[in-house]
C-alpha cells in the first residue's frame, strides 16, 4: 500500500509514530508522512530545521514533510498557537499534495486538531481514513481550560466531533475510549476498535537494578499537568524517615518548573534528582538504575481512561510499578502482578507503597518479571503491527466513507 501519515510530530521527536511508520516501510509499503517542525517539548526548533530541511526529507526510506508551526510555549495560549499554527499550515499543504495514496493514517496524539488535515486529504483524495487514537479530546483540554462549561470547551467538543465522524475506522488505545466515542461523539461500535500500544522492544533486554547501596525510584516521561506530579512528591515527602532512596525523574514538560519549585518548598532537595529530557538511546541506563518505576495520573477528568505508554515500558523492562491511577492503567497493574496501587490523587496511598517497597522488598520480588510476561503476551510491537496492518488493508479495500452528509469535516 501506500500510505499518506498525519502527526504534528515525528522523529527527533520521540514518539512511537516513527518506529510504526519505519516498521511500514520495512514490511514493503510505501509510508509519506505529513508532520510539523521537530520542537517538542521545548518548543525550540532546531537550526537545521529552521532552514535547509524544513519542507522535505528522506528518513529510513519514509518521505518526510515538514510544515509550519509555532514551537511550543507553556500555557493555554502558547500551545494554541502551537496546535492551530500545524493545523493550518498542514491543512494547507494538503489541499495542494500530489501523492498516490491507498489510505490516510492519523496517528493522533494530543491535540485531536491534527486530524483535520486528514480529513482534508481524504476528502480530496477519496481515499479512506483510519484514525487512532492515543488522547481523548475534548477531554484533555478541560485540564487547560479548567472547565468542562465553558462556550470555548463546547466549541472545541463540537470540532473535534466533526473530525472523527469524518474518520472510517478509529482505532483507541484502551478498552475504556469505546463508550466515551459512543457517548460524547456519537461513534457506534462497528466504526470502533481497540489497538493497544506497544514499548520499546529494547527494554525487553534490560536486567535487574544496579546494586548501589540504595533505593532508586524512576518517573520517566512527561511532566505536565496530568501526571499529577504534586501527588508523587507528597508520596516522597512522607517518606523522609526512611533513609537510602531517591527519586528520579526523567523527562519534561509544562509543570516541570512548577515541580521544582514544589519539590524545593516540601524539603525533598536532597531526595530528587531531576535529570530532564534524555536521549531515547539513555532510557536503558534509567531502567538498570531502577529498583521501580512510578506512575501517577491525574483522575480529575476522563483522561485517566488512558494507558500511558511508560507503563509498557516500565513492564517491558521488567520493573514493579508503584502507582497512583484509576482506570484500565491500574486494572492492568493489576492483571498483570506487576506491582501494586493506590487510588488517583492519593500521595499517602502511593507513600505507604514505596515504605513497603524500601523496607519488605521481598513482597515485590516476581512483579518485574511478571510485567515483562504479560508484555510479552499482549504489547508486542509485532503483534500491534499485525492488527494495524490487518486494519489498514481491509480499509484499503473500500472506498472512503465516514460521517454521513454534513456531519464530516467542514
Amino acid at each position: 500500500m501506500n500510505i499518506l501519515v498525519v502527526c504534528q510530530y515525528y522523529h527527533p521527536e520521540q514518539f512511537l509514530v516513527t518506529e510504526v511508520c519505519e516498521q511500514l516501510v520495512r514490511e514493503g509499503h510505501g509510508v509519506t508522512v505529513l508532520t510539523g517542525l521537530p520542537n517538542y517539548p521545548s518548543g525550540v526548533v532546531p537550526e537545521e530545521y529552521r532552514h535547509g530541511r524544513r519542507r522535505e526529507e528522506w528518513l529510513h526510506g519514509v518521505h518526510v514533510l515538514r510544515c509550519f508551526e509555532i514551537g511550543r510555549k507553556r500555557g493555554a495560549l502558547g500551545l494554541a498557537l502551537n496546535y492551530f499554527s500545524f493545523m493550518l499550515s498542514a491543512a494547507w499543504r494538503a489541499r495542494r499534495l500530489r501523492a498516490d495514496a491507498d489510505l490516510i493514517f492519523c496517528y493522533q496524539l494530543s491535540p485531536a486538531f491534527m486530524a483535520y488535515p486528514a480529513a482534508v486529504l481524504k476528502k480530496r483524495l477519496k481515499k479512506p481514513l483510519l484514525l487512532y487514537c492515543l488522547d481523548l479530546w475534548p477531554e484533555s483540554v478541560r485540564i487547560l481550560l479548567r472547565s468542562g462549561d465553558s462556550l470555548l470547551y463546547r466549541l472545541i467538543g463540537r470540532f473535534c466531533t466533526r473530525l472523527y465522524r469524518a474518520c472510517d475506522h478509529i482505532a483507541v488505545q484502551s478498552q475504556a475510549f469505546l463508550p466515551y466515542f459512543e457517548r460524547v461523539h456519537g461513534i457506534g461500535p462497528e466504526r470502533l476498535s481497540v489497538l493497544p500500544q506497544f514499548a520499546p522492544e529494547p527494554c525487553l533486554s534490560e536486567t535487574s537494578a544496579e546494586e548501589n547501596g540504595l533505593t532508586d525510584f524512576v518517573f520517566l516521561g512527561n511532566v505536565g499537568v496530568a501526571q499529577d506530579m504534586p501527588c508523587l512528591l507528597r508520596a516522597a515527602r512522607e517518606i523522609c524517615d526512611l533513609p537510602d532512596w531517591r527519586l528520579h525523574i526523567v523527562g519534561d514538560g509544562s509543570m516541570l518548573d512548577e515541580t521544582k519549585r514544589l519539590a524545593a518548598s516540601l524539603g525533598l532537595g536532597g531526595r530528587i534528582l531531576f535529570h530532564g529530557r534524555r536521549p531515547v538511546e539513555e532510557m536503558p541506563a534509567f531502567y538498570r538504575l531502577a529498583d521501580a518505576c512510578l506512575l501517577t495520573l491525574s483522575g480529575d477528568s476522563l483522561v485517566g481512561l488512558t494507558v500511558p505508554s511508560k507503563l509498557q515500558g516500565y513492564m517491558a523492562a521488567g520493573k514493579p510499578v508503584l502507582a497512583a491511577i484509576d482506570g484500565p492503567a491500574a486494572d492492568l497493574i493489576r492483571q498483570a502482578r506487576c506491582g501494586a496501587c493506590a487510588a488517583s490523587g492519593d500521595s499517602a496511598g502511593l507513600a505507604e507503597i514505596m515504605r513497603e517497597f524500601i523496607t519488605q522488598p521481598q513482597r515485590y520480588a516476581g512483579c518485574g518479571e511478571n510485567g515483562r510476561a504479560y508484555f510479552g503476551a499482549h504489547f508486542t510491537k509485532g503483534r500491534h503491527m499485525d492488527a494495524l496492518l490487518e486494519q489498514m488493508a481491509a480499509l484499503a479495500q473500500r472506498p472512503a466513507g465516514g460521517a454521513p452528509e454534513g456531519e464530516g469535516e467542514r
